[in-house]
């Protein structure tokens, strides 16, 4: 491996290593556009399934079933259209609005 050091003209040492693209300066470290799209953004491993093809992103389902039993609980709360009591809706607030979001999280 090559390394050299550049003396700049600010009085840090910095060293180059032509081999990785790397240029290491006394604050950080600079590499190319080619080298960062290497490291980060290309897959480590293949894919083996593409599920985003197969499957809908669940997060519209829980939040559906958390507005659900949320806004109807808020609606008891403050009596609109005289909602009152709690037996009317025990099946949103423990079945629809949970159940959805147990759907979301599987």
């Amino acid at each position: 491996a090559s390394s050299e050091a550049i003396k700049p003209s600010n009085g840090a040492t910095s060293h180059h290593d032509e081999e990785k693209g790397l240029y290491r300066t006394a604050t950080g470290v600079t590499m190319s556009p080619e080298l960062f799209e290497k490291l980060y953004l290309t897959p480590k491993v293949p894919h083996v399934g593409d599920y985003n093809r197969r499957f809908a992103n669940p997060t519209a389902l829980g939040f559906v079933g958390f507005v659900i039993s949320t806004f109807t609980f808020s609606i008891m709360c403050m009596g609109w259209g005289g909602a009152a009591g709690f037996s009317p809706v025990v099946g949103i607030f423990f079945f629809v609005g949970p159940v959805l979001l147990v759907f979301a999280m599987v």
